[in-house]
């Protein structure tokens, strides 16, 4: 039986970059940017599982080493550690849930249905620490008061 014949994909056109040690500094610190809560990820990893590109993610990682080894840049334990974290109270805005029958208004978060969707992605156990906001109440229609129907008081 003769072997199979697999198709190799055309190879991905390559593109030059000359970059100065303070700017190979700059993105070697930039790829390696820890988020929280426990900073076992970094920016450029999440952005990379978002976006189907973890491959490239770690092809473009051994790059960058492969480089500060040449020009004899720190790396690992020798090179310094960057955190995104907050600083300051956050920004807070008020954004409004889908409602029920479907109708919602254009928006940054138009389509949210659930508050807690807005604290959380998909595959995400743990939202750094934040408690679940409740869930709102179920709005429905206030009894109408009978009045005294033309009775005095």
């Amino acid at each position: 039986m003769p072997a199979k014949k697999t198709e190799t994909p055309p190879p991905q056109p390559t593109w030059d970059l000359r970059l100065t040690t303070p700017e190979l500094l700059h993105l070697r610190d930039l790829v390696s940017v820890l988020l929280p809560p426990n900073g076992e990820k970094t920016v450029s990893q999440m952005l990379a599982e978002g976006e189907g590109r973890q491959f490239a993610e770690t092809k473009l990682w051994k790059k960058l080493v492969e480089l500060c080894r040449k020009a004899k840049l720190p790396l690992n334990d020798q090179a310094p550690d960057y955190v995104v974290m907050t600083v300051g109270a956050p920004t807070l805005a008020v954004i409004r849930i889908a409602s029920e029958d479907g109708g919602e208004e254009p928006g940054p978060e138009a389509g949210v249905r659930d508050p807690s969707e807005l604290f959380t992605h998909p595959g995400d156990d743990d939202d750094g620490g934040s408690p679940e906001p409740p869930r709102p109440p179920k709005k429905t229609p206030a009894k109408k008061s009978r009045g005294n129907k033309g009775k005095k008081p």
